[in-house]
């Protein structure tokens, strides 16, 4: 009997889960809506005679107020209007009263105005007057002081110009005003007093003059004769003689002649700068008495202009203010003319206006009547349409409650019989009984089932609050007491935790003996493994469990563990496994060992089941640390535990019952029974399997023991390491040759990478029939079609007598420079020697052009193809048979190459 999953876990556990969930809510419901439905349509129908009451009564209550606040609005918005209208009256009178009286005075104040603005005017041109008269005259005497003071400072300068003459014993020789010529650079006395100053600095700096100040001429002339009287004097002994006293005195009249020379031209040499000295001197005072003649006309032409401007002022206040003095009576007279007409204009308005708002007053005061009229109509058709809606409501929303209860009653109890019957319909396929005949055609799953049987749940339906519906609308056929299977889902959630006391410690043991039972039926041979701890029974609680070990002992980790350090090391074990798992497998790349397993495929990861009997018996501290890891993180990694407590023992330091709890099925034993440890089946009654007898138990056994030993033969397709088309003869041998022989986790490859630092050369070992042939076809083919002829050639010596490597000699594989079938040694030994030439002559070739290697061989771009060379021997121990020459030659030229 071979089962395939119809469903996923998910589909058949939340299945089941929204059976009893959606049959027990409906039939809850329906009990409690048969009286509550016609109850609240009862009171929706009350209610609604009631509001109509209140609403008539409420209508007539406003009507009566509306009507009484409309007539008191009426008559006092009248009362408004009246008033308004006379504060209007008296208002405009006041206005009118006190504007009449405004223009009065303002025709007296304009007249004052203009007159005094005349008079104003009259007197400011003649305050301008005097205020300016005596202006032209101070003006012109501080222009007069400022040129005296500017004269007398340049005579200042010329008396010192005189003195300096004087100490310099130079005679000035005076300069009359009339006879120095105008200096063009100056154009005022200012400028005068400054080039004065400058040409002074020029006399007084030459250097010639200043010889003769004081006694500087007598020591220039005596000082030489005195040096020469000296001089000869001594040169005689101090004697004084006629040559003596002449000498001197020629040295004396000579230094007289050359004082007289140095004045003479220091003289000479100041004649220009004293010229130009008297030139400013003189174009300063030409230049005050030109500009205090200006000075006076100015005087006068100012003084002209104020009695003319004075003349032009009173003449033009005259013009100006003569018309306004007259303007003002015909204005004032206008003013009065339009104030009166305006006022009687507005009185008129009044009058209109009061009696145009007593008649929209009037007439809003008939609207507002007709329109309570109209409101009381409206709203006594309203209140009855209402009360008659009400009514249809309540009965249309019963009936539709009625019939949407109705619809849901059948469509949940046609979807849950039929949602029951392909369940129980599965659970017949998939978990006959132990006595069914279809147990000896039994065989291994070839895929994992979705869910696995425990037992069976039953629901009473007439046992609940309120019981089956009585209404012959909600009908219920059938027995009343719902059972479905007990099922926990796999594999992901596989644990199961049975809480008992003694009394039910013989059947948490056979609840155990069930699920690893059903496990092994329900997953494909060989993804099942039991770790088993025992220490209570000393194994007898599973030894039948043990006839897996005799095709594989990993099926049930050698043995059944029952002393604490024994299995402290199994737990200790399995914590490695999780680790392993998820550093090599899941790593970021996947969120459980499923995700992974889906992926691997062939190479999926079996799943691992942690059976402890008794717990916490022989579990010390450490290991209940590390159960606890297992619990938790477990799932993830794919191992899952299966645990029965004994509640007369205490839990070990560490460890939790909610900690046992975590992502595990939960039964609890209650007096003589389990029960389910959920929301939704915690009320139901629950019915555990037996465990199969001992002979179905050993079959079965023996058939997942064999199915175990030959599921490790894992086979992978070639399409999963060849290159694609696109990609045949794509890859490159210069850096090294890299070749995919394998699949290596869930979507990585394995390769064989030859050329890189030591990684030269490979040795294939493994007993007979473990594939060494066929990875060696597989490396060959995989190569072949990676890389081409230039990059790679092979040498394939078979001493199989032909068998592994002659399909390249009859197929022509153009990578084979040699394909030796049926090899004798000697021609094993010819091929060795063969490649120990090449190695010689690449050698030579790589010296020649100063290389070391493969790669700088193609980085000097020779373009001389030159491949790696890959040698490959099936059975080469053959070459070493017979301790010869022979052998001895071979293994010389291996060494070397």
């Amino acid at each position: 009997m071979s089962i395939d999953t119809p469903t996923t876990e998910a589909s058949w556990i939340d299945r089941e889960r929204t059976i009893i969930g959606d049959l027990r809510d409906l039939v809850v419901e329906a009990s409690a809506a048969e009286t509550d439905l016609r109850e609240r349509r009862d009171e929706a129908l009350a209610a609604a005679d009631l509001a109509r009451d209140e609403a008539i009564s409420g209508l007539e209550t406003s009507l009566k107020e509306a009507r009484a606040e409309t007539e008191g609005a009426w008559t006092e918005e009248r009362a408004k209007i009246e008033s308004r209208a006379e504060k209007d009256r008296t208002s405009v009178q006041r206005k009118y009263e006190v504007t009449l009286e405004t223009i009065e005075d303002e025709a007296e104040r304009l007249e004052r105005t203009v007159t005094r603005r005349f008079e104003e005017k009259v007197w400011l041109a003649e305050a301008m007057h005097e205020a300016g008269e005596d202006q032209p005259s101070e003006h012109y005497e501080a222009t007069r002081k400022v040129l005296d003071e500017h004269v007398d400072a340049i005579e200042a300068i010329e008396e010192l110009a005189a003195v300096h003459l004087r100490r310099c014993r130079l005679r000035s020789c005076p300069v009359r005003d009339d006879d120095a010529p105008d200096d063009p650079a100056l154009k005022d006395v200012d400028a005068a007093v400054e080039a004065a100053s400058d040409r002074l600095e020029a006399i007084r700096s030459p250097g010639g003059p200043r010889l003769f100040i004081g006694i500087r001429p007598f020591v220039l002339v005596l000082a030489p004769a005195l040096a020469a009287l000296g001089g000869l004097a001594g040169a005689q002994g101090w004697r004084l003689d006629t040559t003596v006293l002449v000498v001197s005195c020629i040295v004396t009249v000579a230094m007289i002649a050359l004082l007289a020379t140095l004045h003479a031209r220091a003289r000479r040499g100041l004649a220009p700068a004293l010229a130009a000295f008297h030139q400013v001197g003189a174009t300063a005072r030409r230049l005050r008495v030109a500009t205090l003649d200006a000075a006076s006309r100015e005087r006068d032409a100012a003084e002209q202009n104020l009695d003319v401007t004075l003349k032009r002022e009173l003449h033009e206040a005259k013009a100006e203010y003569a018309p306004k003095v007259k303007e003002v009576a015909p204005k004032h007279d206008r003013t009065r003319k339009k104030l009166d007409d305006r006022y009687e204009q507005v009185m008129a308005e009044i009058e209109s206006r009061l009696i145009t708002d007593l008649a929209a007053t009037d007439l809003a005061h008939e609207q507002s009547v007709a329109a309570l009229d109209k409101r009381e109509k409206t709203t006594r058709e309203g209140v009855a349409e209402r009360h008659r809606a009400s009514h249809e409501d309540a009965t249309a929303t019963w009936d539709a409650a009625w019939s949407s209860l109705k619809d849901r009653w059948e469509e949940t109890t046609r979807r849950c019989r039929e949602d029951r019957d392909a369940l129980l319909a599965w659970d017949a396929m998939a978990f006959p009984p132990w006595e069914d005949p279809a147990w000896a055609a039994w065989s291994p799953p070839a895929q994992p089932l979705s869910a696995m049987r425990y037992g069976t749940v039953s629901l009473d339906l007439a046992a609940l609050p309120g019981g089956l519906p009585s209404d012959e609308a909600l009908p219920w056929t059938g027995e009343t007491v719902l059972t479905l299977p007990a099922l926990v889902g796999l594999p992901r959630h596989g644990s199961v935790l049975l809480r008992s006391d003694e009394s039910g410690e013989a059947r948490a043991v056979a609840t155990l003996q069930t699920i690893m039972f059903r496990l092994l039926t329900s997953l494909p041979p060989g993804k099942v493994r039991f770790t088993i701890i025992d220490p209570v029974g000393l194994g007898e609680n599973f030894a039948g469990f043990m006839h897996l070990a005799d095709f594989e002992d990993a099926q049930v980790v050698d043995k059944i563990w029952t002393e604490s350090r024994h299995i402290e090391q199994r737990l200790t074990d399995l914590t490695e496994h999780m680790e392993t798992v998820i550093q090599k497998y899941l790593r970021n790349e996947f969120e459980t060992i499923d995700d992974y397993n889906e992926a691997a495929g062939e190479i999926a990861e079996p799943y691992r089941f942690l059976v402890i009997a008794g717990f916490p018996a022989g579990i010390s501290e450490p290991a209940a640390k590390r159960l606890v890891s297992i619990i938790t993180s477990g799932p993830k990694c794919g191992v899952y535990t299966l645990i029965s407590t004994d509640a007369r023992r205490s839990l070990p330091e560490g460890i939790h019952a909610t900690d046992l709890e975590a992502a595990s099925t939960v039964l609890t034993w209650q007096e003589d029974h389990f029960v389910i440890d959920d929301d939704d089946f915690r009320d139901l009654s629950l019915s555990l399997d037996e465990p199969p007898g001992d002979e179905l138990l050993t079959g079965v056994l023996q058939q997942v023991g064999e199915g175990a030993r030959s599921s490790h033969r894992v086979e992978v397709p070639f399409d999963l390491v060849a290159p694609g088309k696109d990609m045949i003869w794509t890859a490159s041998s210069i850096d090294d040759v890299r070749v995919p022989l394998g699949q290596s986790g869930a979507n990585r490859l394995q390769e064989l990478t030859l050329g890189q630092g030591t990684s030269q050369h490979a040795l294939i070992a493994g007993k007979t029939g473990s594939g060494k042939s066929t990875l060696l076809h597989a490396m060959i083919t995989n190569l072949a079609l990676w890389y081409s002829p230039d990059e790679l050639e092979f040498y394939l010596v078979d001493f199989k007598k032909g068998v592994e490597f002659k399909c390249y000699a009859q197929h022509g594989l153009p990578h084979a420079r040699v394909v030796a079938i049926e090899t004798d040694r000697e021609f094993g030994l010819s091929v060795l020697q063969r490649l120990d030439a090449e190695l010689k002559r690449r050698g030579n070739i790589f010296r020649d052009l100063g290389v070391q290697d493969l790669p700088g061989f193609h980085a000097r771009n020779t373009g001389e193809p030159m491949p790696r060379t890959l040698f490959i021997v099936d059975e080469f121990q053959e070459l070493f048979v017979e301790d010869d020459k022979l052998a001895q030659d071979s293994a010389l030229l291996l060494d070397r190459l």
